[in-house]
């Protein structure tokens, strides 16, 4: 479809010539005339909340406090696109968020809040130029989001972001730069703000051999939490390339490098490597990696060197052999750690009738010289990744409690001891358990740093074996085993406290017939380091009752074991679940959830008991829902507990 523009002489020009002229310098296409703006016919959305809260918390660090809400809260959402005074000068993407806010809260502190709140947020992503050499962009967003979950305390968070970025699209070298300036507040248990700017460049340079990608970041970040304030300026830059020498000969090279500052600790790192991909026929390949590491954190250096090689061997599709060899030294300031190691895996598949075979089996061998003297080691960036109710251990034994920390997969948030975790220490290891009410989430990565008291000078070597074995039938039954089992002998030096001889056994099925599922398994970890004996049963079922009904049961048992604590060191978590869906046709959907998880032991004890129930409809452009969950649990060994029943209506009506 041709559009004709209509004329419009802007102040300061003496003809349409001059306008007409720089309308055909700056875009490919045919102008008849400059038009002022478009704006496509908007969506227009207007949602409405009424919620009732009352919530009841006990806990040992900032006492006992109960709270009734009463919430009113209407938002109107307006959504469109457009451009201004061509489409190829600037095309955007808007929506506008008006919110008022009516809330009602009174305590048991006599603290009463009668809050009427205006909040307006806004939403905008303008391009400008962007078919030519030299585009930008200009991106904002305002926006306050209220999040309700039974699995963690209420929390609103209002968050601004603006952004500019200019992008050159040069042939040898495109290039973006950014400018962001990010400032977020969330009201929760303790009301919290982050803010930081932040100044990026993106390079990438592409051959037809080769792909290079250059990075370079600085953020300034402001936290705070509470009364308590950390500022951390952190610059980050990062180069890597590809070089395709053949098809059959790839060659990988990276460089990375972050230094942190804060007010708390002071760090840095950087990583060299260079890594070479051969193919050297179709069922033959080879990767070998040279990789330079080097740390600076609170005035301890630490340096490692890693040269690694490793050959693959496809037979046929059934049988796949690796070997490998990888040398390390790592520096620190107490001593020196060299390491070989070798081995070779194989790993066998078949298919059978009915069925498939699935095996494994490997030996390795560990030579070390640890140079340490008897003084604190430093780990830093060890990962941890959350899993339910299981305790998170440290890689090091003898660690110095004191010398924890614990950040997210950034490193930018450090989570509090006793507010965010614990530390359970059983034996000589030590584990990070996360609390009810802090900031960690279940599956989420963590990065512990911490001191650790090292062994005296000693050499060893281990012999590692494992194998594993699965049998899968009729897409129903598997049945698997595994085993490891490593031995450390001393060579020389004093005899350490934790020398390896292990003995990991895991066992069990899995059964899956018409609407149940029933697993089984058995782990027995006889270790110098945390020997447990573990046994987990989970029976679920699912019935579809008619195509709109569907009910569906889940439990599971775990029985935990610390050998180590002796009589009374069990655990045992016991979890339950049921979830019922109605489609009720024309008048919506009917949805009860209800869970209970209690979990008791002597480095554990609490319970978790909670109900969802959702009514949600929609007729035409109308729609709507009513909520209700109510959550209990209880942590007895930080004597934290909460009591939350929250009542929800919500309706909207959409405008096209």
């Amino acid at each position: 479809m041709m559009r004709t523009y209509a004329l419009r002489m802007l102040p300061g020009l003496k003809s349409s010539a001059a306008v007409s002229l720089c309308l055909v310098l700056l875009f490919p296409v045919q102008i008849v005339a400059a038009a002022d703006y478009y704006l496509a016919r908007p969506e227009v959305r207007l949602d409405l909340q009424r919620e009732f809260e009352d919530e009841e918390r006990t806990s040992a660090t900032v006492g006992d406090r109960s709270e009734e809400t009463d919430l009113f809260r209407q938002r109107l959402n307006v959504d469109g696109t457009g451009w201004w005074y061509h489409p190829e000068f600037v095309s955007f993407t808007y929506s506008l968020e008006p919110e008022w806010r009516q809330e009602d809260t009174s305590s048991n502190d006599d603290f009463d809040r009668d809050d009427d709140i205006t909040f307006f947020g806004y939403f905008l992503d303008a391009r400008f130029l962007k078919s030519k050499p030299q585009s930008a962009g200009l991106f904002l967003r305002q926006s306050r989001n209220t999040f309700d979950s039974t699995l963690s305390p209420s929390n609103v968070t209002e968050t601004n972001i603006a952004r500019a970025t200019w992008q050159l699209k040069e042939y040898l070298l495109p290039t973006n730069f950014t400018v962001e300036r990010n400032d977020s507040k969330f009201e929760d248990l303790f009301p919290t703000r982050d803010k930081s700017d932040i100044f990026r460049v993106d390079s990438r340079h592409d051959t037809d051999r080769s792909r290079s990608n250059i990075r370079a970041e600085f953020v300034n970040q402001d936290r705070r939490i509470g009364v308590s304030e950390t500022e951390t300026d952190r610059l980050l830059i990062n180069a890597s390339n590809t070089f395709n020498f053949s098809d059959n000969f790839r060659l990988l090279s990276s460089f990375s490098g972050i230094d942190s500052k804060s007010d708390q600790i002071d760090s840095s790192a950087y990583f060299l490597s260079e890594r070479v991909l051969l193919e050297h026929g179709p069922s033959l390949r080879s990767d070998h990696e040279l990789r330079v590491d080097k740390r600076e954190n609170a005035g301890s250096d630490s340096r490692a060197t890693l040269l690694s090689s490793s050959v693959q061997h496809f037979l046929y599709e059934n049988l796949t052999s690796t070997a490998r060899a990888q040398l390390s030294r790592d520096d620190f300031d107490n001593g020196q750690l060299d390491v070989f190691e070798t081995g070779i895996d194989l790993r066998y598949t078949r298919r059978i009738p009915q069925g498939r075979i699935n095996a494994e089996t490997g030996y390795s061998y560990r030579y070390e010289d640890n140079d340490f003297d008897s003084r604190s080691g430093l780990k830093t960036d060890e990962v941890l990744s959350v899993t339910g109710v299981e305790l998170l251990f440290l890689q090091e034994v003898n660690v110095v409690v004191d010398s924890i920390v614990v950040t997210d997969a950034t490193a930018s948030i450090v989570y509090v001891e006793d507010l965010d975790y614990v530390v359970v220490t059983i034996g000589s290891s030590v584990a990070i358990e996360p609390t009810l009410f802090g900031g960690i989430a279940d599956r989420q990565v963590l990065l512990v740093d911490y001191r650790f008291i090292t062994q005296s000078p000693f050499t060893s070597d281990r012999n590692q074996v494992f194998f594993g074995a699965s049998l899968d039938l009729w897409r129903a039954l598997r049945v698997f085993y595994n085993v490891n089992r490593s031995k450390e002998n001393l060579r020389s030096g004093i005899r350490p406290s934790d020398l390896i001889d292990d003995k990991i056994q895991r066992y069990g099925l899995a059964l899956r017939y018409r609407w149940s599922t029933t697993r089984l398994e058995v782990e027995k970890r006889d270790t110098i380091r945390v020997p447990l004996e573990r046994f987990r049963a989970s029976e679920s079922l699912i019935f579809q009752l008619t195509n709109r009904f569907s009910l569906g049961v889940s439990a599971s048992y775990t029985d935990t074991n610390f050998k180590d604590e002796g009589e009374g060191s069990d655990t045992r978590s016991v979890d339950l679940g049921a979830n019922l869906r109605w489609n009720l046709g024309r008048w919506g959907r009917f949805e009860v959830r209800a869970f209970s998880r209690e979990v008791d032991g002597s480095s554990q004890e609490s319970r978790f008991d909670g109900l969802i129930g959702l009514w949600g409809w929609r007729y035409g452009d109308w729609a709507g829902s009513v909520r209700y969950e109510t959550i209990d649990e209880s942590d007895d060994l930080t004597l934290q507990s909460r009591n939350r029943d929250v009542f929800t209506i919500n309706v909207s009506r959409l405008f096209r």
